[in-house]
C-alpha cells in the first residue's frame, strides 16, 4: 500500500508537469488540482469559462497526454 502511495504521488506528479507544458503556464496558474482516479483525470479549475473550454478540446488534450505519458491511461477528464 506504501509503494502503491508512492507511485500513485509520482504519476500525479508527471501529469501535473506534461499538464503545463502541453496546455501552458496561464492554464496551470488557473489549475488548483490534478487527481488521477483509476482511467478518469479529476481537474480543479479557477474558472468557469476555462472549465467550459477545456471541456470542449478534452479529446484533443487526452490524446496529447497520451503521446506525453505513455505509460499513463487516462480515458476521461472531468473539470471542475
Amino acid at each position: 500500500l506504501k509503494r502503491y502511495s508512492h507511485q500513485h504521488k509520482y504519476i500525479t506528479a508527471q501529469i501535473a508537469c506534461a499538464w503545463e507544458e502541453i496546455l501552458g503556464k496561464s492554464v496551470a496558474i488557473k489549475t488548483s488540482s490534478i487527481k488521477l482516479n483509476q482511467r478518469s483525470l479529476i481537474v480543479k479549475l479557477n474558472s468557469a469559462v476555462l472549465r467550459h473550454k477545456l471541456s470542449m478540446d478534452s479529446d484533443k488534450i487526452i490524446q496529447r497526454l497520451k503521446e506525453k505519458l505513455p505509460h499513463i491511461s487516462i480515458e476521461t477528464i472531468l473539470f471542475y
